[in-house]
């Protein structure tokens, strides 16, 4: 039978054909992603970092080529099987045990392990002896006993360094996503915010790291509250020079700042007498005041 099984086995290897036309499959893959990137950037949008379109490239042709890869495997497996089953089949061996004729090597491998388990049974009952007996004879042995105590140890340790590994990985990425926004310390305030599932896709979709996913997630936003901020620095600076008006005049006196109508409406709660000469003196006081 094990004769049969490396004959058949032979029979099924891989021709120098049949491996040169799969290469062929492989390299025009690998052609049409090279064209697919020269082409790429152009799809995408215009205001992408670069740098982050090249990654996400990237990511995408080495999951299509991963793909490749499986369905090439699967392909040449199943047609291996198929040989191997109709090697099976032709053969028309027996199963004595169900009376069916044996039709593939499924079916052949489980046969020989039932031979294999019926003729160990049946020698442990010429020992006077059951297979759960046995069983039990060898797990109580104080050797057996130890190896399985050690054996249980060193995976309570494995664990243990793999969650130590897992938590000191998530500080890091959490050091590395404060530094975009502070508001983020622990994974509950990332698991909080507002992109998250946006963030957990791109980590399991294309392999980026936590702190990556949220760079690239939250890219627009961070961008849109710098201008933000820019934009109301700029007006405040305005504003500032506008309360400063010098005035020159040949006459008396004249007010020298302009009293935003807010700060006027304060004043004259304060006292409804005051004038606007008053209140510009007033306010110029409190500018000076401001600016030391």
């Amino acid at each position: 039978m094990n004769e049969v099984i490396s004959t058949a086995a032979e029979e099924v290897t891989e021709t120098p054909a049949e491996g040169a036309n799969e290469q062929t499959v492989a390299e025009s893959a690998a052609e049409g992603e090279r064209e697919q990137e020269v082409t790429e950037p152009a799809a995408e949008d215009a205001g992408q970092d670069p740098e982050e379109r090249h990654r996400q490239a990237q990511a995408r042709r080495k999951a299509e080529r991963e793909q490749l890869e499986r369905e090439l495997t699967e392909k040449i497996e199943s047609r291996n099987r198929s040989k191997m089953d109709a090697i099976v089949k032709a053969m028309g061996r027996k199963n004595p045990y169900t009376g069916k004729i044996i039709e593939t090597q499924a079916e052949l491998e489980e046969y020989n392990l039932d031979c294999e388990k019926r003729k160990r049974a049946d020698e442990l009952a010429a020992a006077g002896l059951s297979e759960e007996t046995l069983r039990a004879i060898i797990d109580s042995h104080p050797d057996v006993k130890a190896a399985k105590a050690a054996a249980a140890e060193m995976e309570k340790a494995r664990q243990a360094y793999d969650r130590a590994a897992q938590e000191e990985s998530l500080k890091d990425e959490l050091r590395e996503i404060g530094k975009l926004d502070p508001n983020i310390r622990t994974a509950q305030d990332l698991i909080n915010h507002a992109k998250y599932p946006e963030i957990k896709k791109l980590v399991r979709e294309n392999n980026h790291t936590l702190a990556e996913a949220f760079e690239i997630a939250t890219e627009a936003d961070r961008r849109s509250m710098q201008t933000e901020r820019a934009a109301q620095a700029s007006a405040r600076a305005a504003a500032g020079k506008n309360h400063l008006v010098s005035s020159k005049s040949s006459g008396a006196p004249t007010a020298t700042v302009n009293v935003p109508p807010a700060v006027m409406a304060g004043y004259r709660a304060q006292n409804p007498r005051i004038t606007p000469a008053e209140a510009a003196k007033k306010y110029e006081r409190f500018l000076n005041l401001k600016r030391f």
